[in-house]
C-alpha cells in the first residue's frame, strides 16, 4: 500500500519503524509517500529541489551486509561505477547506482538513504547530504535499533531474490553477547539460524556499536549442505572490493578503502563464512580481529 503524505508535518510516520529523515528547511519536499503493508518491504520516499536537485528512498536494509551501497554494486564485489567514500556527517558512499542515475548512500542510525539526484555539482550534493535530520523529538521516542525487529525479510517475508529468501527462513532472537575490535565495544544485536534435518546449516549474527554507528556481521554455512543459496563464493576482488590481504587460514580481505566497508573470508573442512564490516574499522583492525578470534568466529555457528 503506498500512502500519500500531505507534507512534512505528517513525519515520523506511524507506519514505519525505522527513523526518519529529511533535509534542512533550505530545500523544497515535495511528493511524500510511505510504502506499508505490502509484499516489499516499508519505505519513505519524497522528492528535494533547491541547489540540488533529485529523489530520496528511506528504508532498512537487511537483505545484504549492513553499511554496504547494494544499490550501487552489481554483485558481491563489483560496482556499476566507481564508488567513492566521501567524509562528512554522515558519511556517504557517491557513485552511479543501478539505473546509472548519479546516487549517494548513507546509513544514519539503521536507515538506508539511497538519494538519486537530478541535477547539481559535487559540493551541493555534499552540503545536501550534510544537511540530513532525523525527524522527531530525540528525547521522547527511543529507536528501535534490533536488525530483527526491522528487518522486513528478517520478520518472514520472503521476497524475489537468493538474497531475500537466506534473510527470510532464518529463525531470529536478540543477541546479547558482545565483541571486542580493537580497542572498542560492539553489542550483540541479533541472532537468526537456519536448521536442516535436525542441524544447523546457516547462522547469521550482527554486532553494533550505539545505534548502528558501526555493524558487523557473521554469516557463516555448512559447505557441504545441499539447501540452495546458503552462502556466497568470495573471489579475490573486484572493481569495487578490492584485496587488502588474507586472513589466517589465507580467506581473503575485501575492502573498498583502508577504513571499510570490508568483507573478509573464514572457512575450515566443514564451515564457510564471510564476516562483514561497515565503514570505520581499518583493515589492520580487521586482520588482527579475524586472526585473533578465528575458532571464537567459528564457534557462533552453532550458537
Amino acid at each position: 500500500m503506498i500512502t500519500q503524505l500531505r507534507g512534512v508535518n505528517d513525519l515520523p510516520s506511524p507506519y514505519l519503524g525505522f527513523q526518519q529523515f529529511l533535509p534542512s528547511s533550505q530545500y523544497i519536499i515535495s511528493n511524500l509517500s510511505v510504502r506499508h503493508d505490502d509484499s516489499k518491504w516499508p519505505t519513505l520516499r519524497f522528492e528535494f529541489s533547491g541547489e540540488v536537485s533529485g529523489r530520496v528512498k528511506e528504508f532498512f536494509l537487511d537483505w545484504f551486509y549492513y553499511g554496504f551501497p547494494k544499490n550501487m554494486m552489481s554483485s558481491l564485489v563489483d560496482s556499476y561505477s566507481e564508488v567513492h567514500v566521501i567524509s562528512g556527517n554522515p558519511d556517504f558512499f557517491y557513485g552511479r547506482d543501478y539505473k546509472g542515475m548519479t546516487s549517494a548512500t548513507a546509513f544514519i542510525n539503521g536507515t538506508c538513504l539511497e538519494v538519486e539526484f537530478f541535477t547539481g555539482e559535487d559540493k551541493g550534493i555534499k552540503r545536501f547530504m550534510s544537511s540530513l535530520r532525523r525527524v522527531g523529538d530525540l528525547h521522547i521516542s527511543e529507536p528501535e535499533c534490533r536488525f530483527h525487529r526491522l528487518g522486513f525479510h528478517a520478520s518472514g517475508h520472503t521476497g524475489e531474490w537468493f538474497e531475500d529468501m537466506r534473510i527470510a527462513r532464518l529463525s531470529w532472537d536478540s543477541l546479547y553477547s558482545g565483541i571486542t575490535i580493537g580497542s572498542n565495544y560492539l553489542q550483540g544485536n541479533s541472532t537468526g539460524v537456519f536448521h536442516d534435518k535436525g542441524r544447523t546449516v546457516h547462522r547469521y549474527s550482527i554486532f553494533q556499536e550505539g545505534c548502528f554507528e558501526r555493524a558487523v556481521t557473521l554469516d557463516l554455512w555448512d559447505r557441504f549442505s545441499d539447501i540452495e543459496f546458503l552462502g556466497y563464493k568470495l573471489r579475490s576482488g573486484g572493481n569495487m572490493l578490492k584485496r587488502a590481504g588474507r586472513t589466517v587460514d589465507g580467506s581473503p580481505i575485501l575492502s573498498l578503502t583502508g577504513s571499510g566497508p570490508a568483507i573478509a573470508g573464514v572457512r575450515t573442512e566443514e564451515i564457510e563464512g564471510a564476516v562483514a564490516f561497515s565503514l570505520g574499522f581499518s583493515v589492520t583492525e580487521i586482520k588482527k580481529f579475524m586472526d585473533s578470534n578465528r575458532k571464537w568466529i567459528l564457534a557462533q555457528f552453532h550458537g
